[in-house]
């Protein structure tokens, strides 16, 4: 993957956004709900929700750079086709997730203390911390057979409401989830939303 402009692009962002830029630190707690893009020939992925928590730093004003870092787990069941009965099989991974994110507030906070508006964008990198093993209707997936790393690209909208803050956004994948033995090439794209609180300094 060609992202290091992309990165390159947002450390400069990040480094001309602190210069001046008012600093405000982002724990949250959340929700998500994760698939795979491609399906087995005899089986199909399901959402199944999970849950993430972190902290993010913000840098700048209406402009700002928000780096972070996540723990992040997802559930995805797998469902057989053409088979009668409850054979659903729960896959359940973890990851921490880097996020650089560069979004855009409607009003400086200096003018909107009370309510504002957001739109966010950027890379993250996953880093698998553990996978779900199985061996179901033939398919057989052992820890060595899950990538270790994963890009994804993140788009959404947050409000902030005096001290807290909500953000609603949508992870597309960008790299393939399994190892090429697997003979899938599936990416994970993540439905998450956050709530949390803002501390400025």
């Amino acid at each position: 993957m060609r992202l290091k402009p992309v990165i390159l692009f947002f450390a400069f962002t990040m480094f001309y956004t602190s210069i001046s830029a008012q600093v405000a630190f982002r724990p949250f707690v959340g929700l998500n709900a994760s698939t795979l893009t491609s399906d087995f020939s005899d089986a199909d992925w399901q959402r199944a929700a999970g849950y993430q928590a972190g902290l993010d730093v913000q840098f700048g004003n209406r402009v700002y750079f928000q780096p972070g870092i996540h723990w992040e787990l997802i559930n995805k069941d797998l469902v057989p086709e053409n088979v009668i009965g409850d054979f659903n099989t729960e896959f359940q991974a973890t990851h921490i997730r880097i996020p650089l994110l560069l979004g855009f507030r409607l009003f400086s906070d200096e003018n909107a203390s009370l309510l504002n508006f957001r739109v966010f964008t950027g890379p993250d990198i996953a880093f698998s911390v553990s996978n779900s093993e199985h061996s179901f209707l033939g398919i057989d997936l052992s820890s060595n057979q899950y990538r270790r790393l994963h890009w994804s690209w993140n788009g959404g909208v947050g409000v902030n409401f005096l001290f807290l803050f909500l953000d609603v956004g949508y992870k597309v994948g960008l790299s393939e989830y399994f190892r090429a033995s697997v003979g899938n090439d599936a990416r994970t794209n993540v439905f998450f939303g956050n709530i949390g609180l803002r501390l400025k300094i």
